[in-house]
């Protein structure tokens, strides 16, 4: 199997200057992370990039918004002159859900062309791949790339089906033999309550530690602390966890800041 390229990112939108305006200066280190990842997969150039999204309250499975295109655009954050396009992979994803429900994993699946904003940081950064866009940089070209993208949900079951489906993937992603580049985003924590600082520091130690020594599985042993607060990234991350488990891959931590009552967290798996 070949090396995939693994990114574990906050999904934020305040990390778009577009979006975040003033408020996107405290959060400089993870910018700074994204640069320096679209750099890396620039020079990758991979045939897919497989997004996790956090969870879509949607749908009670893992969902894959099968679209042959995604449209995004900022009109909930009030800018309506930012709107680009990306290739979908029709191919990929549905040979994905027959082998998924060969193999009885339950999964949804629907296709809506304007995606979800938490998927909107890797889209945003990564314009290179960008197949049409207004609003950006008048010089930006346009390259013709294979590139194609997958956009995938969290779902609400529990962190083991999130688990056994990042199983089901690295299988999939074995057999299918491609340049890939898999990112799961999530912020680590959301809305922090001031009751629970101490555990989530502990958690987030716990978090750090288990990345960098890869013992990614010593994560999930806390599963039911976890459940005290809204860990965003867990269950991207557990989706990950099985095909970083069985890479050769290094972690590396790219950035970690505490902002607007919320920690975000962004590493890189090569």
């Amino acid at each position: 199997m070949k090396e995939i390229y693994t990114i574990l990112s906050p999904h934020n939108p305040l990390l778009i200057s577009r979006i975040g305006k003033e408020h996107s200066d405290k959060l400089k280190k993870s910018i700074t992370a994204w640069k320096y990842i679209r750099q890396k997969i620039y020079s990758i150039d991979p045939q897919k990039i497989i997004i996790i999204m956090p969870e879509y309250n949607k749908f009670n499975n893992i969902s894959i918004n099968q679209c042959e295109t995604y449209k995004i655009n900022f009109k909930e954050f009030g800018d309506l002159s930012v709107e680009f396009e990306l290739k979908g992979d029709l191919d990929f994803s549905t040979k994905l859900k027959y082998f998924l429900r060969k193999n009885a994993f339950p999964v949804s699946i629907f296709s809506d062309t304007e995606i979800n904003y938490k998927s909107f940081v890797p889209l945003y950064y990564l314009n290179k791949y960008h197949i049409s866009s207004k609003g950006f940089e008048k010089d930006m070209k346009h390259e013709e790339t294979n590139t194609e993208f997958v956009v995938i949900n969290c779902s609400m079951s529990d962190v083991s089906q999130h688990i056994k489906f990042g199983e089901l993937l690295s299988d999939f992603m074995e057999e299918a033999n491609e340049r890939i580049v898999l990112i799961a985003c999530g912020d680590f924590i959301k809305e922090i309550k001031e009751e629970n600082v101490h555990e989530v520091d502990k958690l987030l130690k716990i978090f750090v530690d288990s990345i960098e020594q890869r013992k990614y599985n010593n994560i999930f042993d806390h599963c039911e602390e976890f459940k005290h607060g809204n860990y965003m990234g867990l269950k991207p991350f557990a989706v990950i966890s099985h095909n970083l488990s069985h890479q050769k891959s290094t972690p590396k931590i790219l950035s970690l800041e505490r902002e607007f009552n919320e920690i975000y967290l962004t590493c890189e798996f090569e």
